[in-house]
C-alpha cells in the first residue's frame, strides 16, 4: 500500500527531537483522563467497584503486554503503535459520549491497556535511536518533557471538566492523541526493527532474577510504582477528610507545586549520571528523601497549605530521583530486543502494584485494624527498604 505521506529521512537528533515531540502529546492525553477516571467510573458503578475495574485493567495489561513481542515480531514496532493510538483515540470519543454501563466499563479497560501498549512501543522507540553513551541525557530529556505534560494536563483537565465535563476530557484527550499518530505514520518507520526476544511472564522474571543488577533495579522500580499507586488513591481524600483541605486547593495549587520536580531533576541527574556519578548515588538519596517524607505524613495536623506544598514536594523530590535514575540505569543494563524484559519493567511493575499493593492494604488495614491512612507509614518503610536493593547495584560509572 502506498504512503499517503512523502517519506522525509531524519537523522539520529532529529528522529529523538520527533520522538520527543510525540512524547509531549502522548503525556497529555494520558494524564488529562488519569485524575478523572475515578469520578468517571462512578457514573455508572458503586466508588466501592472502582478499585476492582482498575485492578481488571492492571491485570490484562499485564497479559496483554506480555503478548507484545509476538505482535511487534510479526508487525513491527511501528505498526502496533499506530494500531494502539488509533484504536485508543475512537475508544476516547466513545467514551466521551457513552451512557451504557456495560459498553463504557469495557472501553475504558480497553483504553487502559492500549495506553500502556502506546507507552512500551515509544520507549522502545526511543531505546533503539538513543546511543548508550547518551542515553543518561536523552532519558532525562524524556521524563522532564513526559513529567511537564502530566503536570499541565493536571492543572488543565478541573478548567475543561468545568466547562464541558466528562465529553470535553475524553473529547480533548482524543484530539491529543493526533500528533502523536502523526509523527508514529510519518516517522517511526525509519527506526531499526530488531528481533524481539518472545518472552513470557515467567521467564522474564527468570530473567531479571538471573541478572542481579537488573533484578535489584526492577525491585526499585516496583516500590517505586506502589508510592504512586498509594499516592494517587490516598492523598487527596486524607488531605480533604482528615486534614480539611479543599479540593479544589489540592488539585490546582498543591499537586502541581509537588509535581515540580519531576520536570526540574530528570535531564540534569540524567547527564550527572552519564559523566560523573553514575545512578546509584542518587538512587539512594532518592529512596532516602521519599521514605522519610512519606512517612511523616499521618503525624501532621497542620491544614498550613504551604506546608503540605513543601511535604507533598518532598515527597516528589526523591520520586523524581527514583523514577529518572532507575530508568537510566535500566535501559544501560538491557537489550532493546529483550521486549519481555522491557515490558516487566515499564508496565509490569506498574501493573503489579496496582494489583497487589491495593489489595494487601485493604487486607492488612482490615485484618490488623490499623488506621486508613497508616498506609503512608507502610509505603514509607517499604521505600526505605529499597536502600538493600540499591546498594547491591554495580554503578555504571
Amino acid at each position: 500500500m502506498k504512503r499517503l505521506l512523502p517519506k522525509k529521512h531524519l537523522s539520529h537528533k532529529n528522529l529523538v527531537l520527533a520522538l520527543y515531540i510525540a512524547t509531549i502529546f502522548y503525556s497529555l492525553h494520558y494524564a488529562l483522563v488519569l485524575y478523572l477516571g475515578s469520578s468517571y467510573l462512578a457514573q455508572f458503578i458503586d466508588s466501592r467497584l472502582v478499585g476492582l475495574v482498575y485492578i481488571s485493567s492492571a491485570a490484562l495489561t499485564l497479559y496483554v503486554t506480555f503478548q507484545l513481542s509476538h505482535f511487534l515480531n510479526r508487525y513491527s514496532n511501528y505498526k502496533v503503535t499506530l494500531f494502539a493510538g488509533l484504536s485508543e483515540l475512537f475508544i476516547l470519543l466513545i467514551l466521551a459520549h457513552s451512557e451504557n454501563i456495560y459498553l463504557s466499563i469495557f472501553l475504558f479497560i480497553l483504553q487502559q491497556i492500549l495506553v500502556n501498549v502506546i507507552f512500551v512501543s515509544l520507549n522502545i522507540s526511543l531505546s533503539e535511536v538513543s546511543k548508550r553513551t547518551e542515553s543518561g541525557s536523552v532519558r532525562g530529556v524524556y521524563f522532564t518533557i513526559l513529567s511537564s505534560g502530566v503536570l499541565a494536563a493536571a492543572f488543565f483537565s478541573g478548567i475543561i471538566f468545568n466547562i464541558s465535563g466528562f465529553t470535553g476530557i475524553y473529547t480533548v484527550s482524543s484530539i491529543l492523541l493526533l500528533p502523536v499518530l502523526y509523527i508514529v505514520y510519518k516517522y517511526v518507520h525509519q527506526v531499526e526493527e530488531p528481533h524481539y526476544n518472545d518472552v513470557s511472564f515467567i521467564k522474564s522474571l527468570k530473567a531479571i532474577y538471573k541478572n542481579k543488577d537488573l533484578f535489584n533495579i526492577v525491585m526499585i522500580q516496583f516500590l517505586l510504582e506502589s508510592f504512586f499507586a498509594v499516592m494517587v488513591v490516598y492523598t487527596t481524600p486524607y488531605l480533604h477528610e482528615v486534614i480539611g483541605l479543599p479540593t479544589s486547593t489540592i488539585l490546582q495549587v498543591i499537586m502541581p507545586i509537588a509535581l515540580l520536580p519531576f520536570i526540574i531533576f530528570p535531564y540534569e541527574l540524567g547527564v550527572l549520571s552519564d559523566k560523573k556519578y553514575g545512578e546509584k548515588e542518587f538512587l539512594i538519596i532518592g529512596l532516602i528523601i521519599a521514605g522519610l517524607s512519606t512517612l511523616i505524613i499521618p503525624f501532621i495536623t497542620s491544614n498550613s497549605v504551604v506546608l503540605w506544598a513543601g511535604v507533598l514536594l518532598l515527597t516528589r523530590v526523591g520520586a523524581s530521583f527514583i523514577e529518572a535514575m532507575a530508568t537510566v540505569y535500566f535501559y544501560k543494563k538491557v537489550d532493546v530486543k529483550d521486549a519481555g524484559v522491557i515490558t516487566l519493567f515499564t508496565v509490569g511493575t506498574r501493573s503489579m502494584a496496582l494489583i497487589i499493593i491495593p489489595l494487601l492494604v485493604t487486607l492488612s488495614l482490615s485484618l490488623l485494624n490499623f488506621p486508613r491512612y497508616s498506609v503512608f507509614i507502610i509505603v514509607g518503610i517499604i521505600l526505605i527498604g529499597g536502600l538493600h536493593f540499591a546498594k547491591k547495584l554495580n554503578d555504571t560509572l
